[in-house]
């Protein structure tokens, strides 16, 4: 069995399916999984300032923007942010340790706060499920054999939730979704709130059983 990797930090699933384009569906694969996570319902409505291709959902219809991609020309500091790991991480650093001081250094690249308008988050879905039935149909006529595969990774709070009332609303939702397509789905709360629970009593027992020890 062969498995090759074309995962990227920060890919929406607009990048995810031009990667299929145009590189993926050329190994003519038995299988296609692709990760999901919360924040990819709105990294697939950011351009990243015109950084990267997008979809438009159009009566329906995804209409391809930015493609190809203009390239801009950007300052250096910007540039270097972008292009290098361990710069980007020193930056990211510096703004957390200024927080922690109380200094307020401005973050232009800060994480906006969640728009929590309904009309804004139905319509984040309405565009997921559009690339999602339009990566499931180039799969299949592609590649015939191909299977498409979703495995959804909740965030620690989706986790904490489950572990606490048994229900996870984001499963529900995109489960509905892949039910329609026709996806395969793997969903990951489960397993991640059993080893949530393991170590949360491990860490409660283990200070007592240090002490019974001595």
């Amino acid at each position: 069995t062969v498995v090759n990797n074309f995962g990227v930090n920060a890919f929406g699933t607009a990048q995810q399916l031009l990667v299929y384009d145009h590189y993926v569906h050329q190994l003519n694969p038995d299988v296609v999984a692709i990760m999901f996570v919360e924040n990819d319902l709105t990294e697939n409505l950011d351009p990243k300032e015109g950084r990267r291709p997008w979809f438009e959902l159009v009566d329906g219809k995804l209409i391809p923007r930015n493609q190809p991609v203009a390239r801009k020309s950007v300052g250096t500091f910007k540039s270097l942010t972008q292009k290098s790991v361990a710069f980007s991480t020193l930056k990211y650093t510096y703004h957390i340790l200024a927080e922690a001081l109380g200094d307020s250094a401005p973050d232009p690249e800060k994480k906006r706060k969640k728009n929590t308008d309904p009309a804004m988050a139905e319509k984040k879905w309405q565009l997921y499920a559009a690339l999602l039935a339009e990566f499931h149909q180039r799969c299949g006529v592609q590649n015939e054999n191909c299977s498409l595969r979703i495995i959804y990774s909740p965030t620690r709070n989706q986790v904490r939730n489950y572990a606490t009332n048994g229900q996870s609303l984001m499963a529900s939702r995109l489960e509905q979704i892949f039910n329609l397509e026709g996806v395969n789905f793997l969903d990951l709360t489960p397993s991640l709130s059993f080893f949530f629970f393991f170590f949360f009593f491990f860490f409660l027992s283990f200070p007592s059983f240090f002490f019974f020890l001595f």
